[in-house]
């Protein structure tokens, strides 16, 4: 079990974490208040989508959010270009970045990169677990699916980096493709019982990994309330209706 905020995340059902895509504030504003409109348990900021992250303006979207999420935890996300993301950047970049969000003490957890930046995640994590912060060590492949072996060695991977929650997302290319994550999330969750983690198959046709989460052994699972942030996600509503 893990602490986000207000949310346990492997106690109870799985929760609901919708993502906020702003490109500016008042975009920020309209979106945030979409989301807590559609009572998730937990809002991903994804900061790649954002303009201008230089400076105060860091600061002005958090608190924007923190301000009207209230006590919806948040994730600080920015997902790079190399793994699905909107933008390009070098690890000094995202080193200063995460370390800024980090400091802000505006979010209740950060999404780092771990598989894929291991120098920059060597100096984000730690610097997270100083300051209390929760780290989701993540791994993303929008062209496709490790084998099984794969799946596992990278979220153990991310786990031995310092991870709280190791995430994993793939793309499948087929049904058999969907069948691996399934078998990896069962495999590493009894082989790793006490790490919570989030193991995903994108697209139509991994949607049902996102349905059947806590089957797959994920503590937490992504819908939209809009916009979404990867192929395969739902909305909050039907999500919600499906879990239960």
């Amino acid at each position: 079990m893990l602490k986000i905020g207000k949310t346990i995340l492997g106690e109870g059902p799985v929760k609901i974490c919708v993502p906020v895509m702003a490109g500016n504030l008042e975009e920020l504003k309209t979106l945030a208040a979409e989301a807590k409109a559609s009572e998730p348990d937990l809002c991903e900021w994804r900061m790649d989508a954002y303009e201008d992250l230089s400076g105060d303006r860091l600061t002005e979207a958090l608190q924007e959010l923190r301000d009207i999420l209230g006590t919806i935890p948040v994730i600080a996300t920015f997902r790079t270009a190399a793994e699905g993301g909107l933008k390009a950047i070098s690890d000094e970049y995202y080193i200063a970045l995460s370390k800024r969000v980090i400091s802000s003490g505006l979010c209740d957890a950060l999404d780092v990169e771990a598989f894929s930046r291991p120098r920059a995640a060597g100096e984000i994590i730690p610097f997270a677990k100083e300051k209390g912060i929760p780290v989701i060590g993540s791994n993303h492949d929008f062209t496709s699916t490790p084998i099984k072996e794969g799946i596992l060695s990278r979220l153990k991977a991310m786990k031995e980096a310092g991870a709280d929650i190791p995430k994993g997302a793939y793309m499948p290319l087929g049904e058999k493709d969907v069948e691996t994550v399934f078998e990896a999330g069962i495999t590493f969750k009894r082989t790793n019982p006490d790490t919570p983690f989030i193991l995903i198959s994108m697209g139509e046709k991994g949607q049902k990994t996102r349905i059947r989460a806590e089957e797959v052994g994920s503590v937490l699972t992504f819908a939209s309330a809009g916009v979404s942030s990867a192929p395969g996600q739902i909305s909050v509503a039907e999500m919600r209706a499906k879990l239960n």
